[in-house]
C-alpha cells in the first residue's frame, strides 16, 4: 500500500507553479496538489507495516511465545530479519526525501532572484538531467 501511494504521489506532481512578481522578490504560487499528503500517508503506512511485522515476530500468539534467543539462533531467520530491517530503513529514507523536498519547495516560496521560474521538486530534477553519452562504435556494434 505504501508503495502504491508513493507512486501515485510522484505521478500527480505538477511541473510548474505561477510566479507572482513582488517589489523585490518573486512569490511562487503552487497549484493544489496531493503529493505531500500522499507521501505522508505512504510514510505512515510503511511505519505501521514495520510495527505490525515486529509485533508478528516478538509478541505471543494465542498465549504461546517463542524465546527470542531461540528465534535468532537460526541463521536463515536472522538473515531474513536483517535484510527486512535494511530494506525498511532504505524505503523510509526514499519516501522521506521527496516528501520533505517537495514540502520545502512549497514552504520556501519567496525568492530574491527576480529571474526564478518557480520550479517544483520534479521540475528541478528534470533540469539537472545528465547529458546523453555519445555513440561509441565497436566494429559492427554501435552503442548509444
Amino acid at each position: 500500500m505504501s508503495f502504491l501511494l508513493a507512486i501515485f504521489a510522484e505521478t500527480t506532481k505538477v511541473l510548474l507553479s505561477t510566479p507572482i512578481q513582488a517589489k523585490d522578490a518573486v512569490i511562487c504560487k503552487f497549484p493544489d496538489d496531493p503529493s505531500i499528503l500522499l507521501g505522508t500517508l505512504s510514510i505512515v503506512t510503511l511505519v505501521l507495516a514495520a510495527i505490525a511485522g515486529h509485533a508478528a515476530v516478538y509478541f505471543p500468539y494465542k498465549g504461546k511465545s517463542i524465546p527470542r534467543n531461540a528465534l535468532f539462533r537460526s541463521t536463515t531467520l536472522s538473515t531474513f530479519f536483517v535484510i527486512a530491517e535494511v530494506i525498511t530503513v532504505l524505503a523510509l529514507v526514499m519516501l522521506l526525501w521527496p516528501t520533505i523536498s517537495e514540502s520545502l519547495h512549497r514552504s520556501r516560496n519567496v525568492h530574491r532572484d527576480l529571474t526564478t521560474q518557480c520550479p517544483t521538486a520534479k521540475r528541478a530534477l528534470r533540469r539537472w538531467r545528465l547529458p546523453r553519452p555519445r555513440c561509441r562504435s565497436f566494429g559492427w556494434f554501435a552503442r548509444c
